[in-house]
């Protein structure tokens, strides 16, 4: 039987200087609350696609394999 990918929400603030610590090397994997409590680590590399000058925000939608815990997709939600 096939594993199921998962879904959940996480809220992420990281302020620019959070982000200047990634582009240094300092910062390879963030942590992030799910809305379910459940505790996230991930890439840093998966925020790339919505840095802003002011940092990252918001909400967003992961999904990942259960098995391989590889990430899916990562998008915000409204």
């Amino acid at each position: 039987m096939a594993d199921r990918p998962i879904r959940l929400v996480l809220r992420i603030d990281l302020d620019w200087a959070d982000i200047q610590a990634y582009y240094q090397g300092e910062m390879p994997r963030i942590t992030a609350l799910a809305k379910n409590g459940q505790q996230v680590v991930m890439p840093t590399t998966t925020l790339r696609n919505f840095l802003h000058q002011d940092g990252v925000h918001g909400y967003f939608a992961m999904i990942y394999d259960s098995h391989s815990k590889r990430i899916l997709s990562f998008e915000p939600v409204d």
